[in-house]
């Protein structure tokens, strides 16, 4: 096609207005990736809390789209948010079909979900009841709350291990709001010197964040910062940097996104 054919649009050359707007967008753009803190805060925080991080880069423009894209892809896969990684995919490469191995993956996740669910049907039969998490939420005493639990609801202390694990793959699948209430109950009846109370807590608290909860998630801020505080400085020694940049980085996290 000869250029006298071309539509006026693309004959038109873009008039100097338009090239100072595109040099300034472009340089407007590079300063806000230099000054961009996403890499630096990453590190710290829980793959999921990177998520919101990426969403509000695409926003912004700032990086390419694809580079992002793969970013999302790769953070997806070490999570069993599968559905989202064969979006993110097709996103990328429109024409490739869904290679078998994530179909498969996806397949065995539902699986091990139910299963999980099984393990703890008593517990969510108890979640589902009102009055009864009122109650729990009025007991002060965990071993009161134990007994009171065990008399009259099948419950048995083991089924918190594996309600910790399915708070967790709830978690992991991006069921955030599912994977709070999961460990809000395992707050209630475990004593802080639990095992799994602090990993509880860490897990609450960033899934408060990814629903926007952010009244409960100062509320857990400051329940880890207190729990952090009790304990003696020399448990604290190996890994006090890493503790501290970490809370210092969920810290940020909430305040930017609130």
């Amino acid at each position: 096609m000869s250029g006298a054919n071309l539509p006026k649009a693309i004959l038109a050359s873009p008039s100097q207005e338009e090239r100072i707007d595109d040099t300034c967008v472009a340089a407007l753009k590079s300063d806000m990736a230099k000054f961009d803190l996403t890499s630096k805060m990453g590190q710290y925080l829980d793959r999921h809390l990177v998520f919101p991080l990426l969403e509000f880069l695409s926003a912004k423009g700032i990086y390419n789209e694809t580079e992002l894209l793969k970013a999302k892809l790769d953070i997806l896969s070490k999570t069993n948010m599968i559905d989202y990684a064969i979006d993110i995919r097709k996103q990328l490469y429109p024409d490739e079909e869904v290679p078998e191995d994530l179909k498969q993956r996806r397949i065995h996740i539902v699986a091990q979900l139910q299963e999980l669910q099984q393990e703890v049907e008593p517990i969510l039969q108890i979640m589902g009841d009102d009055e009864v998490m009122k109650n729990m939420e009025n007991m002060r005493d965990s071993k009161t709350l134990i007994n009171f639990l065990s008399k009259d609801y099948k419950f048995e202390i083991e089924m918190i291990d594996s309600l910790h694990k399915l708070a967790k793959y709830r978690y992991e699948c991006g069921n955030y709001s599912v994977s709070t209430s999961y460990l809000y109950f395992c707050m209630l009846v475990l004593p802080p010197n639990d095992k799994n109370y602090l990993s509880s807590l860490w897990g609450k608290f960033a899934s408060e964040i990814l629903v926007q909860n952010w009244d409960s998630a100062l509320e857990d801020l400051n329940k880890l910062r207190e729990y952090i505080d009790s304990k003696p400085k020399s448990i604290w020694r190996k890994q006090s940097t890493a503790t501290t940049a970490e809370n210092l980085a969920y810290s940020l996290v909430t305040i930017c996104l609130f």
